[in-house]
């Protein structure tokens, strides 16, 4: 048998160390191409036409935390896609999407309740709950144009993507009277000083 000094197994040995360390960075060669290719990029708005892909997109891609400070931009885009199909189904959809956006934590039930309300609700939320109506109408220019983009979203919920042109003109009946009913209740305010 032959004596190999101590530095000479020492190096072998360190060698084969290094090697066998680096050999777990190195990349394997069984790599899955077909899994690579289907890897989507993440947080990408739907495009289209069609409503119900363009739900299922805005799904899976809000299933990730990545994407769900986005929440707005996704809602804003699947009203724009759902403006080319109006139908009276689409207030469901939003409204289950809503529902499934609050039940995944994605949003709260409160931020939930306003965006089915500013877009699909007769109810004007520009509108303060404070009871004296004099306090609400010092800022009158405020609160009219607050009205006035609120009515544009309920025209585009209710009119361009509901198709429900009942509800449309119903509700832009009330903020008529809405309007009406401030502009009197500030000049009586001004008037009582």
């Amino acid at each position: 048998m032959k004596n190999y000094s101590v530095k000479t197994v020492t190096t072998v040995l360190l060698a084969g160390l290094i090697l066998t360390g680096c050999n777990q960075y190195m990349p394997k060669k069984s790599v899955n191409t077909a899994r690579i290719e289907n890897i989507q990029p993440i947080c990408t708005m739907p495009t289209g036409k069609r409503v119900g892909a363009a739900f299922s997109h805005v799904k899976e891609d809000l299933a990730s935390d990545s994407c769900q400070h986005q929440y707005d931009r996704y809602f804003s885009t699947l009203i724009d896609i759902a403006t080319g199909d109006p139908a009276k189904e689409n207030r469901k959809r939003f409204s289950d999407f809503i529902t499934w956006s609050y039940q995944r934590g994605i949003i709260s039930k409160v931020q939930g309740k306003d965006y089915y309300t500013r877009y699909f609700s007769p109810t004007f939320k520009s509108l303060s709950d404070t009871r004296n109506v004099c306090s609400a109408t010092r800022d009158k220019a405020a609160l009219f144009n607050d009205l006035q983009a609120e009515l544009k979203q309920k025209k585009k919920g209710l009119l361009q993507v509901s198709g429900d042109r009942d509800a449309y003109f119903n509700t832009l009946k009330e903020h008529n009277d809405i309007v009406l009913v401030l502009e009197a209740t500030a000049m009586a305010c001004v008037a009582q000083g």
